[in-house]
């Protein structure tokens, strides 16, 4: 019995990585980061805002830029462009 709860123990985090958890395509902000959902049901990181650089030197976020084909489209805007409420 301990042997089938060891192996048990051992698989479930495996497991549970393979379980879609979004939808392909899906776009999302997760802090500062941009994420699009891979093939496998996974977020994947694009672009960090924190690391956009630039020229006047604006803070840029992570925000809904617009409505496409796949639903809301998120991408690193200038903070100024982002409403709090659509972070």
């Amino acid at each position: 019995m301990r042997e089938v709860f060891f192996l048990l123990a051992f698989l479930t985090p495996q497991l549970c990585s393979c379980v879609p958890v979004c939808e392909t395509k899906e776009t999302r902000c997760n802090g500062a980061l941009v994420e699009v959902c891979d093939s496998n049901g996974q977020w994947q990181r694009v672009m960090d805002c924190a690391e956009v650089t630039d020229p006047e030197g604006l803070a840029w976020s992570c925000c809904p830029a617009r409505e496409g084909d796949a639903g809301v489209v998120h991408a690193c805007l200038p903070a100024a462009e982002c409403s709090e409420g659509e972070r």
